[in-house]
């Protein structure tokens, strides 16, 4: 059992419905030797006075700082962190108070270089509706995988080794100004040939609310067409399965612009989706999109 100091980075943006229970569930880890960031990134509502109700507690950093969005913010607070290690929790998500101890021990037994845990879906009651992996999930840790689809939720899923994080760039900020921050981030830890472990034990409370989707969809696909065409840009992989990567993020957008009624846009990345691969034909978004599209 380690004991090696744990730094725990937390963004809080406008999160006074969820961020004093968010708090307590860190207050309470049986793991005591962490350090908190707190980092108030330009809240219009009472987060900030919320939060500074916590700042006598010697393990807690307030850090109160102009609003430049979640990437920029959680890489500020990895710039501060002391600890051996690091986790993520976002503001309004809930650890088990053994979420640390679990996570820090099996990362450590394994020699392993990033760890992310099962948990349960919760609504704004912290009413169960199912576990956020089924229990035949299966972790395949490699590149391709992970590129298909991100398997990690969460960033409040995640503890690392602080120095694999650092080393690899930290979260990936998006030119388009809002993005797939922490897929970047784990898809840089696989380029790096890092080590990511699975633990199935249900650690991590993820809640699901209307603000979760509060984001610009196109914006959103757009980020996550960037970070791939530059992950492929650094790594050689077979051109089947790159071709139908991009044709699924085509296809995305193609879609995203069609709920906007935005004929242009949606027809030309359908075009460009097609020409990639063409058996989209059958995919039920196609549906979709020529739905939005005539309508």
């Amino acid at each position: 059992m380690t004991n090696k100091l744990i730094s725990i980075v937390m963004p809080v943006y406008n999160g006074e419905n969820y961020v004093q229970q968010t708090i307590q569930s860190v207050l309470s880890q049986t793991h005591k030797n962490f350090e908190l960031l707190i980092l108030n990134d330009g809240s219009k509502d009472d987060s900030l006075v919320i939060i500074s109700e916590y700042k006598r507690d010697p393990r807690v950093q307030i850090i109160d700082k102009k609003n430049t969005g979640v990437a920029k913010t959680r890489n500020m607070g990895l710039d501060l962190c002391s600890g051996h290690f690091v986790a993520f929790l976002d503001q309004d998500d809930l650890w088990e108070n053994n979420y640390l101890e679990k996570q820090v021990n099996i990362l450590e037994e394994t020699n392993g270089d990033l760890i992310y845990a099962n948990g349960s879906i919760i609504d704004k009651d912290n009413k169960v509706s199912r576990e956020i992996y089924e229990d035949n999930y299966t972790h395949v840790d490699n590149i391709e995988n992970l590129i298909t689809h991100n398997f990690i939720i969460s960033p409040s899923q995640v503890l690392a080794k602080l120095s694999a994080v650092l080393d690899v760039g930290k979260f990936y900020e998006s030119k388009v100004g809002s993005g797939p921050d922490d897929w970047g981030l784990w898809l840089r830890v696989k380029l790096a040939n890092k080590k990511i472990i699975y633990n199935k034990e249900k650690l991590v409370g993820y809640r699901l609310h209307e603000s979760n989707n509060s984001y610009n969809r196109i914006v959103m696909e757009q980020a996550k067409l960037e970070l791939i065409e530059s992950i492929f840009s650094q790594i050689d992989l077979n051109v089947p399965f790159k071709k139908q990567k991009l044709a699924d993020l085509y296809l995305n957008l193609a879609l995203s612009h069609a709920v906007k009624k935005d004929r242009k846009n949606a027809s030309s990345f359908y075009k460009k989706s097609f020409k990639m691969n063409p058996s989209i034909v059958f995919d039920k978004r196609t549906v979709k999109v020529i739905l939005k599209i005539i309508r």
